[in-house]
C-alpha cells in the first residue's frame, strides 16, 4: 500500500510540475498535503480511497487545463489508472499499453484537455490479456494518421475527415450487438475518434470525466463494470446467507418464513463463456417459479482484470455492487438480485440447477432477502 502512495504522490508531482509557473501551480501543489490529511484523518478504507480519489482527479484536471507537456500526464494518468497496485503490475504488458497511449495521443488532433481524456479512457480499457490486445491504443493512433491531417497558418486543422466519423459511427452501432466485455473498447476508440467533432460538448465530457476519474481507487470497475451505478439497488430486507453450489440437475430447498415475496441473490461459476439468455436453473416458491439466466446473473468472477476480454456474460440486471479490491484489479462481484413473488403465501424455497448446464459450471445461491416487516 506504500508503494501505491508513492505512485500517487509521483503523480501529483508531475501534475505540478506541467503546470510550473502558471496560475493553477500553487494550487495543485495543495494536493499533497491534502492527500496525507485524507491518508490520516479517514479511518474506512472505501471513505479514504474516495477521498483520495476526489483530491487527484481535481488536481489532475487542473494539470490538464494549463499543461504544456501533454504527454507527462498522458504517463502519468496511465499510472494512476492501470499501476495501482503495483504488486499486479505485468511490467511488460502495461509498459505496451503505455507506449500505445503515447502513439495515440501524439496523432489526435487538436491537442486538447479532451484528446488527454479520450487518450486515457482508451487506455484504461484496453486489455492485455491477449497480449495483442494491447495494441489496441497503437490501432486507433493509425487510423487517426491514416484520416490525414494538414497545417495551415502554423496550426493543426482536420481535413474533411468522414472516414474516422464512419469508423466511429460503426463501432457505437455495433455496441448493441457486442458481448459486454467489447463495449467498453468499442464506446471508448469512438471517443477517441470523435474528439475533433465535440467541441460543443466539451465542458459536459469534462466534467464526467472529472466525476469518473475521481473513482481511479476502482478503475478497475470503471473500466469494465461502470453500468452498475444505474443498476444498484441496496438489500430491501434482512440477508440470510445461503451459500450452496449446484452442480447440474441438483437441487435443494430451503425452508423460510412464510412470505410472499424474497429477493434471491445468486451467481455462477465457471460460467464466464456463457452468452446472455443461458438458463442455469429455476426457483420453485410452490406455486410459482422463477427462472435464472445469465443476464439475471452472471459468473462471480467475470469482471476480473485477466479473464473479462474474454468472457461472454452482461452485467446482471441488478447488482448489490459487491465491489472487490482496488485500483486496477478492482472487479465486481457477479451476483444478481432475483425476485420471487407470489400470489400466495409461500414457506420453502427450492433450488434446481439446470440439466444441461456444463458439467463444471455452478448455479450459486449467495443469500436471500426476506422483506421488512
Amino acid at each position: 500500500m506504500l508503494s501505491d502512495l508513492a505512485l500517487v504522490v509521483a503523480v501529483l508531482l508531475a501534475c505540478v510540475w506541467v503546470a510550473r509557473g502558471t496560475r493553477w501551480a500553487a494550487a495543485i501543489e495543495c494536493a499533497l498535503p491534502l492527500l496525507a490529511i485524507a491518508v490520516i484523518v479517514f479511518p474506512d478504507e472505501r471513505t479514504r480511497l474516495f477521498a483520495c480519489g476526489v483530491i487527484v482527479a481535481v488536481a489532475f484536471a487542473g494539470a490538464a487545463l494549463v499543461a504544456r507537456e501533454g504527454w507527462v500526464l498522458v504517463i502519468a494518468g496511465v499510472a494512476l489508472l492501470r499501476w495501482i497496485p503495483l504488486r499486479e503490475v505485468e511490467v511488460w504488458r502495461e509498459l505496451v499499453v503505455l507506449a500505445a497511449a503515447l502513439a495515440l495521443f501524439a496523432a489526435l488532433r487538436p491537442k486538447s484537455p479532451l484528446a488527454l481524456i479520450a487518450t486515457l479512457a482508451v487506455a484504461a480499457v484496453t486489455p492485455v490479456h491477449p497480449g495483442k490486445a494491447a495494441l489496441m491504443p497503437l490501432v486507433l493512433a493509425g487510423i487517426c494518421v491514416g484520416a490525414g491531417f494538414s497545417r495551415h497558418t502554423g496550426t493543426d486543422r482536420l481535413k474533411p475527415a468522414a472516414t474516422r466519423a464512419i469508423v466511429a459511427g460503426a463501432l457505437l452501432a455495433f455496441v448493441p450487438f457486442a458481448r459486454w466485455s467489447l463495449v467498453p473498447i468499442l464506446v471508448t476508440a469512438a471517443f477517441a475518434l470523435l474528439v475533433p467533432y465535440l467541441g460543443k460538448l466539451r465542458p459536459l465530457v469534462y466534467a464526467t470525466a472529472l466525476a469518473l476519474f475521481a473513482m481511479w481507487p476502482w478503475s478497475g470497475v470503471v473500466a469494465r463494470a461502470l453500468p452498475v451505478v444505474a443498476r444498484f439497488e441496496p438489500p430491501a430486507g434482512a440477508v440470510r446467507v445461503v451459500g450452496w453450489a449446484l452442480g447440474r440437475g441438483e437441487e435443494a430447498t430451503l425452508p423460510i418464513p412464510r412470505a410472499r415475496h424474497v429477493i434471491v441473490n445468486a451467481s455462477a461459476a465457471a460460467a464466464a463463456s456463457l452468452p446472455a439468455g443461458t438458463l442455469l436453473g429455476t426457483i420453485d416458491a410452490g406455486t410459482c417459479t422463477r427462472s435464472v439466466r445469465i443476464g439475471d446473473v452472471a459468473d462471480f468472477g467475470f469482471t476480473r482484470r485477466p479473464h473479462f476480454f474474454f468472457a461472454r456474460n452482461p452485467l446482471p440486471r441488478i447488482t448489490r455492487a459487491d465491489i472487490r479490491g482496488y485500483g486496477a484489479t478492482a472487479w465486481l462481484h457477479g451476483a444478481g438480485a432475483i425476485g420471487v413473488a407470489c400470489s400466495g403465501d409461500f414457506a420453502a424455497l427450492r433450488f434446481r440447477a439446470d440439466a444441461a448446464l456444463p458439467s463444471n459450471v455452478r448455479l450459486q445461491i449467495e443469500s436471500i432477502e426476506l422483506p421488512a416487516r
